[in-house]
């Protein structure tokens, strides 16, 4: 993982994409934001979103939905394993 973490892409459609990403311990994601409505479903460890000013700490299981446009930022507390389902605008 040269960058602390790597993405795979595994369902692309028209308006839909899932991606399963790990992350290392202490790799941050600076702020961006994505062009549909986002879910991040944490599998394994514990991620810190970050977006509108809060923090959001998630562990295994938990899942935060992210509106449209929205900027948000990550950092791995753990090494992290999470699923990032993005719904596409039409």
């Amino acid at each position: 993982m040269p960058h602390g973490h790597v993405a795979k892409t595994v369902l692309r459609n028209s308006d839909l994409r899932v991606v399963m990403m790990v992350l290392k311990r202490g790799t941050k994601v600076p702020t961006h934001h994505a062009r549909g409505s986002l879910a991040i479903q944490v599998l394994d460890g514990r991620l810190v979103v970050t977006l509108l000013d809060t923090g959001f700490d998630l562990a295994a299981g938990n899942v935060l939905a992210i509106e449209s446009d929205v900027e948000h930022a990550l950092i791995a507390i753990e090494d992290t394993a999470v699923m990032l389902t993005v719904a596409h605008r039409q």
